[in-house]
C-alpha cells in the first residue's frame, strides 16, 4: 500500500464553501472524488492525506483512503469542464476532514521540521508519492495530532457550513486629489 499527498490550494478553487458537491458526508466518513494531478498509480486502498496549501492555515486537513482507481473525468475547474477539458480523477474516503476556517490543520512548518522534512509538502499539483521510510513517522505524527482530541470530530458536514465565514477580497486603486483635481 502506497501513500500520496492531495492538494487543494483556495487561491485556485474555493471548493469548501461548495462541500456538499465534492464530498457525500456518510457514516464511514466522507466520500468524493478528487484529483491525481498526473498520477496514474493510486490504487484501491492506498493511503491519501489532503493537504491545504496556498493561504494560511497550510497544513494536513484530512486523511483516508483511496476508493478506485485513477480514472478520466470531468476536469475540477468549471472553466475547463466547460470547455471539455478533462482530469485524472480518484474516488477517495476520508475518515478526517477537518474545516480550515473552524478547526486545527496539522500545520506545514511542522511538517518541514524533523526527518518530515525531507520532503516537499507543497507540490505544484495532487499525487505526490510520500516516500515509504516517511509514512511512518508522518502516520505517528497524524495520530497524535487526531488522538489529542483537536480532530477527533470531524465538522464538515453540509448543516456545518451554514453561515460558515467567507473571505472576500476586493482591490481598488487610490488616487490623489491633485490627480484627480488635474483630470478635471
Amino acid at each position: 500500500m502506497a501513500t500520496y499527498l492531495l492538494t487543494w490550494s483556495p487561491k485556485r478553487w474555493h471548493w469548501w464553501d461548495e462541500i456538499s458537491d465534492v464530498f457525500q458526508h456518510r457514516h464511514d466518513g466522507f466520500l468524493g472524488e478528487w484529483s491525481s494531478g498526473n498520477t496514474k498509480r493510486i490504487a484501491p486502498g492506498d493511503r491519501v492525506f489532503l493537504i491545504r496549501l496556498g493561504k494560511e492555515p497550510r497544513g494536513i486537513i484530512g486523511a483516508g483512503h483511496a476508493v478506485s482507481r485513477v480514472y478520466k473525468g470531468r476536469h475540477w475547474d468549471k472553466r475547463r469542464a466547460q470547455r471539455g477539458d478533462m482530469a485524472l480523477l480518484v474516488r477517495i474516503r476520508l475518515d478526517v476532514l477537518r474545516n480550515p476556517g473552524r478547526e486545527a490543520v496539522y500545520p506545514l512548518a511542522k511538517l518541514k521540521r524533523g526527518v518530515l522534512g525531507s520532503m516537499n509538502w507543497e507540490p505544484p499539483s495532487s499525487g505526490l508519492e510520500i516516500p515509504a521510510p516517511l509514512t511512518g513517522q508522518l502516520e505517528r505524527e497524524w495520530s497524535k495530532f487526531v488522538d489529542k482530541g483537536v480532530a477527533a470530530v470531524p465538522t464538515a458536514a453540509a448543516s456545518a457550513l451554514e453561515g460558515l465565514r467567507t473571505e472576500t477580497v476586493t482591490y481598488s486603486r487610490g488616487r490623489s486629489k491633485r490627480a484627480r483635481s488635474a483630470l478635471r
